[in-house]
């Protein structure tokens, strides 16, 4: 607060990183196993892309970690790692925000909405993620 922020907005900077704890991430990952275990041919999509990585030398032997230039570069990985995401997302709450001094004029489909100053505005992770 001696920086300037008021009451309102340290709150609102300071949950976010309590919200954004392991066990949100713990239960998008375990969301993301059950999505791919539970679609065998992705599973062995992902397990041949994986394999073949291995057989060409691309990423690293079992015991080493692999680098985030490899896993980026194994499309299949890249993709369930987004989908799992898109359909868990690790934030799930709404994200709530106030809109500046000075307002503001979004578009929602096609339509300008006008927000005065200090309104409270949020928005759904979890349905612009399912959109």
């Amino acid at each position: 607060m001696r920086h300037g922020f008021t009451r309102d907005q340290l709150f609102t900077e300071a949950i976010l990183p309590i919200l954004a704890g392991s066990d949100t991430k713990a239960t998008a990952v375990r969301c993301t196993m059950l999505y791919l275990m539970s679609h065998p041919r992705i599973y062995k999509k992902l397990q041949a892309e994986a394999d073949a990585a291995a057989v060409s030398g691309a990423a690293p032997a079992p015991a080493e970690i692999v680098s985030e230039a490899i896993t980026k570069s194994l499309e299949c990985l890249q993709a369930v790692i987004h989908e799992g995401l898109r359909i868990h997302p690790s934030v799930s709450d709404e994200v709530a925000k106030v809109v500046p001094k000075g307002s503001d004029t979004i578009v929602v489909y096609g339509k300008p909405i006008y927000f005065p100053d200090s309104t409270d505005v949020g928005y759904s992770v979890l349905g612009l993620n399912r959109r």
